[in-house]
């Protein structure tokens, strides 16, 4: 895929699969994701994702767009983890974030959904700066024409078939 239809892959797409690893154990988490100014921002708690991407910044994602067997898209993007936390020089990605996040309906879910027992956790939020995507595509093939052999050609006589197929050819060539 091109840079452009990576973007506009991207520009499409909510969801994704975030993978780091700290000593060398690899850990893959679906999240949810927005892109904008060329990075994707994302919404979490304190947890394990949180914690490996800050012991070790560096991070891949999978991203797929998948419309049929034959017809799907898929990213992988390489990047960098970075907080966002409440400081004057983040007000700009942050409220960047914040009006991305809110073009679907509780956005805030599941990473703010208090588990049993536990107290509530602080919102954190982050963006992921793309250092470089890889995207491939399968599109379905266009349909073609049946191939009718002609009269005046070497091959051997046409048989009945052939010739009820051009007729139908030609009658819906010649319709309005």
């Amino acid at each position: 895929m091109t840079y452009g239809q990576c973007q506009a892959t991207l520009a499409r797409a909510s969801l994704a699969r975030l993978s780091c690893a700290v000593d060398n154990q690899p850990y893959i988490v679906p999240i949810h994701v927005d892109f904008a100014d060329g990075c994707l921002y994302g919404y979490s708690t304190i947890g394990q994702k949180i914690n490996w991407m800050r012991v070790n910044p560096l991070v891949c994602l999978e991203i797929e767009e998948i419309t049929g067997r034959r017809q799907w898209s898929t990213l992988v993007i390489f990047g960098q983890y970075e907080e966002l936390p409440d400081t004057p020089e983040n007000a700009y990605p942050r409220s960047l974030a914040e009006r991305l996040f809110q073009r679907r309906p509780i956005w805030w879910e599941p990473a703010s959904v208090p588990l049993a027992g536990h107290p509530r956790r602080s919102p954190i939020l982050f963006r992921i700066l793309i250092n470089r995507m890889s995207g491939r595509q399968a599109t379905p093939d266009p349909p073609h024409a049946p191939h009718i052999p002609s009269s005046s050609s070497n091959e051997a006589r046409p048989h009945g078939l052939v010739h009820a197929l051009r007729r139908l050819v030609r009658r819906s060539a010649r319709r309005p």
